[in-house]
């Protein structure tokens, strides 16, 4: 099963710059349809804040698409859902959970970086040759431990 998204889980994915998806499906009466009723599929998918790929159709088809904005899909997300009777696929609603983001490499003096040695009231920055590069806070070296798993030396 696939992993279909929220709106606002799709707005969580799109931020942090990863894929998200949302479908939603429509089964049931419908007047305008011969025999009085239809299952078709509305879903769109993107990745980041690049374009979004609309695909539409019958349940069971492959459907047609088209490649809109983040604008389009939101506007037409909200008609399906209100205007037109549809809903997201029971059982396949996931929340997203944004990925933790790469951090940016350290650059300067920071880059010389390789391990850390706790001291009063804050850290030692160590070199590869364990010699001292400069003294760093505590909220400083918890942040580069953390971020960068940097280690501790006693």
């Amino acid at each position: 099963m696939s992993t279909t998204y929220t709106l606002e889980a799709a707005r969580q994915a799109r931020k942090a710059g990863a894929v998200w998806r949302v479908r939603v499906e429509h089964r049931g009466r419908n007047p305008k349809n011969k025999s009085g009723f239809s299952y078709k599929f509305w879903e769109a998918q993107g990745e980041g804040y690049g374009s979004v790929t609309i695909r539409w159709g019958r349940i069971g088809s492959r459907g047609r698409s088209q490649v809109k904005s983040w604008t389009h899909f939101v506007d037409k997300l909200d008609e399906k859902l209100y205007s037109h009777g549809y809903g997201y696929v029971p059982g396949s609603v996931e929340t997203f959970e944004a990925p933790h983001p790469k951090p940016a490499p350290l650059t300067g003096p920071f880059a010389l970086i390789k391990k850390l040695r706790a001291i009063k009231d804050g850290f030692e920055a160590l070199d590869a040759s364990g010699a001292v590069l400069f003294e760093l806070p505590l909220a400083g070296g918890f942040s580069l431990r953390e971020t960068y798993s940097i280690p501790v030396v006693g």
